[in-house]
């Protein structure tokens, strides 16, 4: 990739000023060319799938911490009044998209 910017860059330091809208629309029509968007369609593909996993891992973690939580409070807390171990858990479904759920603490 490295070799490829230094190619890059000695055509442009090359090229006349003339032939920098062809160079700019060869490089439009090569990033808009079917194999190009058929890649673009797989990254696209594979991002959404490992955002799902990834948000599906936070919220097993999330609970699984605040079940640990709950579960050391009611230890401590036996003797006095009984809370709800569902109320102390953790709720996920405040997120508004994953990434909310997936970037805070």
């Amino acid at each position: 990739l490295v070799f490829v910017q230094m190619a890059f860059v000695y055509l442009l330091w090359n090229i006349q000023f003339q032939d920098l809208p062809k160079l700019y629309l060869a490089g439009l029509t090569l990033l808009l060319s079917v194999p190009c968007l058929i890649i673009w369609c797989i990254c696209l593909l594979s991002a959404w799938r490992y955002e799902r996993k990834d948000l599906e891992l936070v919220s097993k973690q999330r609970l699984e911490r605040a079940q640990e939580v709950t579960r050391s409070y009611n230890e401590a807390a036996a003797s006095g009044g009984e809370r709800s171990a569902q109320k102390l858990l953790v709720d996920c479904s405040e997120a508004q998209m994953s990434q909310d759920l997936i970037y805070t603490a």
